[in-house]
């Protein structure tokens, strides 16, 4: 699982730099992937609602922007934005 798993991040990762897909589609489907269908925080590792304000898709940076952090996929991930406002603090 793990070899199929890494080949088909690098397949998804083709595609963005093609601009077949833009990011947060990248990450989204990355996201489904890992978590087995499900679009799920990374940081909470709680289901994403989209009905719920609280609950609803942010794109996290990693490293801050303020501290030197940069737009690049690897910096990027999927959470609520309750989380990654929380993570602000």
């Amino acid at each position: 699982m793990f070899i199929f798993r890494n080949k088909f991040i690098r397949i998804m990762k083709l595609t963005f730099n093609n601009g077949w897909i833009n990011k947060k589609e990248y990450l989204m489907i990355v996201n489904l992937f890992k978590y087995n269908g499900v679009l799920t925080c990374e940081l909470c590792k709680e289901p994403i609602n989209s009905n719920n304000d609280n609950r609803r898709m942010s794109i996290d940076h990693i490293i801050p922007k303020t501290l030197g952090g940069n737009g690049n996929l690897d910096n990027l991930r999927i959470a609520h934005r309750k989380c990654n406002c929380e993570r602000r603090r």
